[in-house]
């Protein structure tokens, strides 16, 4: 059976441009991901800027009270530290197709 040139063409430019595709999308896919991660990261800081600000607002804080910041403040700083993680990794080339979310 014989194909016309501009089908034959055609296939060949879709068989190109399915990797440049591929690429475009994991591009698009890395940089979301990385967006997310960020505002993640912001949306943290700005909880752990609120928790200290309450702490450092109050007159008598009392030692279970303390605590109780304490181990927010820490819990807030190891997510961080996750996100953290993984940004570097997603902005490391050659470590994204093994990544994780947070």
């Amino acid at each position: 059976m014989h194909m016309p040139e501009t089908i034959v063409e055609e296939l060949e430019l879709d068989e190109i441009d399915e990797p440049v595709k591929d690429i475009q999308s994991e591009k698009l896919l890395s940089e979301l991901v990385r967006t997310i991660l960020r505002m993640r990261r912001n949306r943290l800081d700005e909880r752990l800027d609120e928790i200290l600000y309450v702490q450092n607002s109050m007159t008598e804080v009392s030692e279970e009270n303390s605590s109780l910041y304490k181990d927010l403040v820490t819990q807030q700083i190891l997510i961080r530290k996750r996100i953290d993680d993984a940004l570097h990794s997603s902005l490391s080339p050659g470590k994204g197709e093994n990544r994780s979310m947070v």
